[in-house]
Order: structure tokens, then C-alpha cells, then sequence
């Protein structure tokens, strides 16, 4: 009977021990230091401050040599053209010429007539001229328009902004959580990845940042 008392003695010590320690390990838990992943996103507007026109004069012609000669005239119009809107002429580039033999009927032993074609590229830093540009090169003699793109000269900067106006939102959003939660941020982000892009046009830039944050 002696015996039995003390092994029930021993039983509600290891009972009560067995307790204890759940309890301990939750403290431990709570006390020490939680993660949190947040993310941030931004988007700064931009005023485009140049235009590029990717353009082409094509010509037709029975002779190779009139084909070619009529594209030569067309172009040197198409480039007076650009050059009297101020264009610099460092921010005009031709394509080499592009020569296509078109056959009668499918029959690719009887040539029908030469196209020829030659590709010019503008750069157009004043964006308030653009739709007079089209207009005048269209007049002069261009017949393809290949591509517009507008963009901006200070893409940089944009992005830089951008940048840190998400990395704000990041840091605001942490905080948000953690008071929200009872709890606050602790110390620097232990990770930090970031994304940009540029979108409509070039007209706008957008940036996504993505932070891990210690809390406690």
C-alpha cells in the first residue's frame, strides 16, 4: 500500500510537470519575434517628352531603276520634310533599301513589277509637333507607318519614384498589420524584392515591392 501511495505521488508530479511545459513552450512562442510578408505597389503618371515614328516610302515600277529612283526622290522629300519641322538630324536614321520582285499570276518565271521599300526612323523631341509631323511626312511621300512609341528621356527618374513610393506602402502596410495585431515592427526588413514596368504608351510607370518584416 506504501508503494502505491508513492507511485501515485510520482504519477501527479509527472502529471503536473507535463503541464508545465506546454505552458512554457507557448510563452516562448508568443515572446519571440513573428514574420510578416507584405507588399507594396505604385504607379507614377508620365508626360511623354518624345515620340518615335518608325515609317517607310514604297514604290512600284515595271524597271528595277525607276522603282529605285522614284523611292530615292520620295525620301530625300520625306526627309526635307522633317528637317523643316526642325527635326535634328541625328535623330534621323534610313533602313537600307528592301527590293521585292512581284510575279504575273503566280508565275515565278514572268516579273510583273519591282516594289521597293526603305525604312526611315524619327525621333521627335517635341511631342507637341507629332500629329503635324505625321501629317507633313504622309504629305511628302511616306506610305507605311510601322510603329509609334512614345516615351520619356527621364525614365529613370520616374522609376526611382516609383520605387520608393512602393517601398512606403510596403513599410505603411507593416505597420498597419502589426497595430492591428497588438503588435509592432522590429528593426530592418530581413528580405526585400522589387519589380517595375512601364505601361500605356510609356505614359506611366509602375513599381511592386515585396518586404519581410520581424514583429513581436
Amino acid at each position: 500500500m506504501h508503494n502505491i501511495r508513492r507511485l501515485g505521488g510520482h504519477m501527479r508530479a509527472l502529471l503536473v510537470a507535463v503541464l508545465l511545459v506546454p505552458a512554457f513552450l507557448c510563452h516562448a512562442q508568443l515572446s519571440s519575434p513573428s514574420g510578416v510578408s507584405v507588399s507594396g505597389d505604385a504607379q507614377v503618371n508620365v508626360v511623354p517628352d518624345r515620340v518615335t515614328i518608325l515609317l517607310g516610302v514604297e514604290t512600284r515600277n515595271k524597271n528595277l531603276d525607276e522603282a529605285s529612283s522614284q523611292n530615292d526622290s520620295l525620301i530625300r522629300q520625306v526627309l526635307g520634310a522633317a528637317r523643316k519641322l526642325e527635326v535634328n538630324g541625328t535623330d534621323i536614321q534610313t533602313d537600307f533599301i528592301h527590293v521585292d520582285l512581284v510575279y504575273q499570276n503566280n508565275d515565278s518565271t514572268v516579273v510583273d513589277y519591282y516594289k521597293v521599300t526603305k525604312e526611315v526612323q524619327i525621333v521627335l523631341k517635341d511631342v507637341a509637333k507629332f500629329e503635324k509631323l505625321v501629317s507633313t511626312l504622309l504629305h511628302a511621300g511616306a506610305n507605311h507607318i510601322y510603329g509609334i512609341d512614345f516615351s520619356t528621356s527621364e525614365l529613370r527618374k520616374y522609376r526611382d519614384q516609383a520605387r520608393a513610393l512602393a517601398t512606403k506602402a510596403a513599410i505603411d502596410k507593416a505597420n498597419d498589420l502589426a497595430a492591428a495585431a497588438g503588435m509592432r515592427v522590429v528593426g530592418k526588413p530581413t528580405s526585400l524584392t522589387g519589380t517595375e514596368s512601364t505601361v500605356a504608351l510609356g505614359k506611366a510607370v509602375c513599381a511592386s515591392v515585396t518586404m519581410t518584416f520581424q514583429m513581436q
